[in-house]
């Protein structure tokens, strides 16, 4: 999990150059429509497969803690606090795309 978050704190700073660049187009830019459907189509592509993948984990870890209680009750508690994390990571992604 460490190199994760290390990974993921690297490409912070990527993604919100990315971003400046591409508010900076659509302020610089406005009329120019084959510019800001250029912008919108990028943003498009890099975050939807991040978001995907995101909301699929979402799932996964959702399921695996109904399943720990179903299994046993105290595996559930385990597992709820194991997933309410990941969950918790996944949806800070989420909104970090966003």
């Amino acid at each position: 999990m460490n190199a994760e978050d290390s990974w993921m704190s690297q490409q912070k700073k990527y993604w919100d150059k990315f971003d400046a660049v591409c508010s900076k187009a659509r302020m610089e830019f406005p009329s120019d429509s084959d510019l800001q459907s250029v912008v919108g189509s990028l943003r498009t592509k890099m975050y939807d497969p991040l978001a995907k993948k995101a909301k699929k984990s979402i799932i996964l870890w959702g399921v695996v803690v109904v399943a720990a209680f179903v299994i046993n009750p105290t595996v559930g508690i385990i597992g709820l606090a194991v997933g309410g994390f990941m969950i918790y990571k996944n949806v800070t992604k989420l909104k970090g795309y966003k």
